[in-house]
């Protein structure tokens, strides 16, 4: 399993109404404190569907990042006890992550291009069962950003806003292609309006 650079159109793909609710959603269930996408591109870490999260970016070390090759979640039950994250921005400051859980999202090509994260205020061991909701998250996530990428390679000749079950179907807010071509970063990226094994500390990615 590789690990993909995520695009600025991979990266829009993550940070839709669909995928805030999912975010949302997750974040509730586990009764989190910060829950988000992250996804890797230019040599940091691009958090997306932000809950509880304020930072934009994280660096390229960042807890967020997930193991290439690794398809089960990465489990820290205390952030501020490992070493190799004790120091990590997302620790030292807000959310002040203590316990993390990270689920990869996959491409159709079996390639991780990212993770979805859920972080809280106190340490506390998952197990793998109970993960098993943040796993069925990713694999949605994963799936709608598949589905989004197959309807913008439609001809060019269709736009969005002539097929409304499929803009309903993708919670998509444009009425064409052009429309979401021309969509800058900073205005996907303002924060959302709801505001196994174990990984020792030398396997996870520095």
């Amino acid at each position: 399993m590789a690990y993909a650079d995520a695009s600025h159109r991979t990266r829009t793909r993550y940070d839709d109404e669909k995928v805030r609710n999912i975010v949302l959603d997750v974040a509730r269930h586990y009764q989190s404190a910060a829950c988000c996408i992250a996804l890797e591109f230019g040599g940091e870490m691009h958090l997306k569907a932000r809950y509880g999260v304020t930072q934009r970016t994280a660096p390229f070390s960042s807890l967020t990042r997930h193991i290439s090759g690794r398809s089960l979640p990465i489990i820290i039950s205390d952030a501020a006890n490992e070493e190799r994250v004790r120091n990590d921005p997302l620790v030292k400051g807000a959310p002040f992550t203590r316990s993390y859980v990270g689920a990869p999202l996959m491409n159709s090509s079996m390639q991780c291009v990212g993770t979805l994260c859920i972080m809280g205020t106190d340490a506390r061991d998952y197990s793998l069962e109970e993960c098993k909701h943040l796993m069925d998250a990713a694999e949605q996530v994963s799936q709608h950003a598949e589905e989004m990428m197959a309807a913008m390679a439609m001809p060019s000749s269709l736009t969005y806003g002539t097929l409304p079950a499929l803009d309903c179907r993708l919670g998509l807010k444009v009425s064409n292609l052009a429309d979401l071509e021309e969509d800058q970063e900073e205005g996907l990226s303002e924060p959302s309006e709801y505001n196994s094994e174990r990984v020792s500390e030398s396997n996870h990615p520095g």
